[in-house]
């Protein structure tokens, strides 16, 4: 298992195979040949330590990999702390781990909390006869129905790159609505405070320029005797009248060729023909809307009293 090597795109690759072969001639001592060759023999099946001469079959491969299986399960070395002399003998197996099937049992530290099925499939591969291990398809069966979502490396990689992706968008979408929000209260505000026309010169970086009117009209209306009502009636009484009564007005203004200036207490100031330019009518469009104003607060805007 320590030849068993991941690289850059998560695919297991074996290294180092075959190069003790290579350096037998350069090697001399017999201490460091006698080591490596005991280690390697963890792996080998029991029929190929003792037939030097059988061909080797995929079946030699699955109880090697019964080995790595072990391992996995133990996260040690599969000779554990036996020396060479025992590795060498030919009878010599390696020990594999005690399993239980208790997730929760730390009574013993020698045993493996590992599920039944993993269990069954190392001792399958590390039987005796190698006519009952199981073949590779077997294997990987097996390996599907204990993680039947298991994906490879590179798949879970995709997909939590997918998963974060859509959270992404998500994310910007939020940002870019808030965005758009806050985009239309600054535009609402600006115009509030500013003639429409110098409103879009300011939002598209346009310098604004002074320009001079011929004519134009300008209403101007306060509350008769606003100062006596307002000492006469509760703060939310008050409020509430100007509140009716500025809503009344910005109703009625909206059908007119007329731009509110500015409301400051209760004055209210309109005017018409700035900064839009309306010939005449400028006259015309004050006064008719004056005499609206007139009907519906006599109407609707009664002064309250405590």
């Amino acid at each position: 298992s320590s030849n068993c090597v991941v690289d850059q795109r998560l695919t297991i690759k074996i290294t180092d195979y075959g190069l003790e072969n290579l350096r037998l001639t350069t090697l001399n001592t017999n201490s460091y040949v006698q080591s490596a060759e005991a280690y390697k023999r963890v792996y080998y099946a029991p029929e190929l330590i003792s037939i030097h001469e059988l061909k080797l079959t995929p079946s030699i491969d699955i109880y090697s990999f019964g080995i790595i299986l072990n391992e996995i399960a133990t996260r040690s070395e599969p000779f554990g702390d036996d020396d060479i002399e025992s590795i060498m003998k030919i009878d010599y197996r390696p020990k594999i781990a005690l399993m239980t099937h208790d997730v929760n049992n730390e009574t013993e530290e020698d045993f493996c909390p590992l599920p039944s099925s993993y269990t069954r499939l190392i001792k399958r591969c590390i039987m005796e006869n190698p006519f009952d291990r199981p073949t590779c398809k077997d294997i990987q069966k097996s390996l599907k129905k204990m993680c039947p979502l298991q994906m490879s490396p590179i798949d879970l990689i995709f997909k939590k790159m997918s998963i974060y992706q859509t959270s992404l968008e998500q994310a910007v979408q939020l940002r870019t609505y808030e965005l758009e929000q806050e985009k239309h209260k600054s535009e609402n505000l600006l115009y509030s405070m500013l003639p429409k026309i110098v409103a879009e010169q300011l939002r598209i970086g346009q310098i604004v320029t002074a320009e001079y009117y011929d004519t134009c009209t300008i209403y101007f209306s306060d509350i008769v005797g606003f100062t006596n009502i307002a000492s006469r009636c509760k703060p939310i009484d008050v409020v509430e009248f100007l509140n009716r009564v500025y809503t009344t007005f910005d109703t009625i203004i909206d059908r007119y060729d007329v731009y509110k200036v500015e409301t400051i207490g209760d004055a209210y100031m309109v005017v018409s023909g700035v900064p839009k330019k309306n010939g005449n009518e400028h006259a015309y469009q004050i006064a008719t809307m004056a005499l609206e104003l007139i009907r519906q607060t006599a109407s609707h805007c009664l002064i309250p009293y405590s």
